[in-house]
């Protein structure tokens, strides 16, 4: 008896034995059943519900626990990057499908561009405003930097203006004023028309980085004595 049981082929799987002819040179033949089987990656236990692995394999669910579920192609993985929803991306996905924000530096597949070169995803954009003239996102009241340019009134100059010096009344000692005009932006160019109008050749309009190139402008006078300020 022990001679006719050492002539039998067995599974390599489930050790029940193989039809006639099974294919011995083959390190563990399986029987058809078995053949048919997929086994956990991880354990190496037969697979009831399959999970697919990012390299093509499979896992049972008890092994699946343990590694993470691809946001995009819900392959699993054990390694990837955090997207903004809180979910791991693989490195295949990440590399062809999402990009950091700027400002969080999570993934996500959806950045919006802000005036300032920054990509920002669907979460941090609610730190900005639409602009109201393009797609650009903007941290300013109503216009990113470039629509603001399009849109501003020609009497402000940037900031750096300096024209020559026109001086009023007898020296020796001249004076000049600096006064900062702070407007709504959507009012902007109406109040430096008044302004320039009234101010003539006094002075001129500029630019001033204290209340923001949309929040107004500052007055500069040109040089005066006292007496014809007065």
């Amino acid at each position: 008896m022990p001679e006719l049981l050492d002539a039998i082929a067995l599974c390599g799987t489930c050790s029940a034995p193989l039809p006639d002819d099974p294919p011995l040179n083959e390190p563990a033949p399986q029987c058809p059943a078995c053949d048919d089987r997929s086994f956990c990656e991880d354990c190496g236990e037969p697979v009831a519900e399959i999970h697919e692995t990012v390299n093509g394999g499979v896992l049972c669910t008890e092994c699946a626990r343990r590694w993470s579920e691809c946001e995009y192609c819900a392959r699993y993985t054990t390694t990837g990057e955090v997207t903004v929803s809180g979910d791991i991306v693989c490195d295949s996905c990440h590399l062809d499908h999402y990009w950091p924000c700027s400002d969080c530096r999570l993934l996500s597949r959806y950045l919006r561009s802000v005036d300032t070169g920054a990509e920002v995803c669907t979460s941090c954009r609610h730190e900005y405003r639409e602009c109201s003239d393009c797609d650009y996102l903007t941290s300013s009241d109503d216009y990113c930097a470039s629509c603001y340019r399009d849109r501003r009134d020609d009497h402000i100059y940037d900031y750096s203006y300096k024209p020559d010096p026109y001086f009023h009344g007898e020296g020796p000692v001249f004076l000049g004023l600096e006064l900062e005009i702070k407007t709504p932006s959507r009012s902007l160019r109406a109040y430096a028309e008044i302004a320039a109008e009234h101010l003539g050749d006094l002075g001129y309009l500029k630019e001033d980085g204290s209340i923001g190139y949309q929040g107004g402008f500052e007055i500069v006078t040109h040089p005066m004595s006292y007496e014809w300020a007065r």
